[in-house]
């Protein structure tokens, strides 16, 4: 899943009030979770 993906639905959600956490398997809270976006236009 790209970054934006993931990141629209879950600011929606926070800007509506819903209290939300995000989870990265191997992480403990606080470490830095890195995305990786792929631009394949074309290739879909």
């Amino acid at each position: 899943m790209e970054e934006y993906e993931a990141m629209v639905p879950f600011q929606a959600l926070l800007a509506y009030g819903v209290s939300m956490d995000a989870v990265c398997p191997g992480k403990k809270a606080g470490d830095i979770c890195r995305p990786a976006v792929h631009q394949m236009s074309g290739h879909q």
